[in-house]
């Protein structure tokens, strides 16, 4: 009498970014490019495309501090063995725990 909602083909374990916007061809190779902080190289840039944890207070903390979609951000340095990461966004600099970092989807800028 009821459809069902949740079948195989509507619950499918992607990459939430992977089917976003429906981009095939060169759309979809550049939501591949996309890195956390964490991964970005100390000196290396890059524009926020996503901030992960939906409604979290940490998302909302990260927001407020200025770390939003489309704003650039520049890693400073990274402390060793896992230390925090030092970034320069919208003109000051911030430190993040790397687990906070982990969570920040970025496209990679030269």
């Amino acid at each position: 009498m009821f459809p069902l909602l949740f079948t195989n083909k509507t619950m499918k374990t992607e990459h939430p970014l992977s089917h976003r916007h429906g981009k095939t061809g060169a759309g979809a190779a550049a939501h591949a490019s996309a890195m956390s902080i964490d991964k970005l190289p100390g000196g290396g840039k890059g524009i926020v495309r996503s901030i992960g944890g939906a409604s979290t207070p940490l998302r909302q903390r990260l927001m407020e501090l200025g770390i939003t979609v489309g704003s650039e951000i520049q890693v400073i340095r990274k402390a060793p063995f896992s230390g925090p990461i030092e970034i320069s966004v919208r003109g000051y600099r911030l430190s993040l725990r790397r687990t906070e970092a982990r969570i920040v989807l970025i496209d990679r800028r030269p």
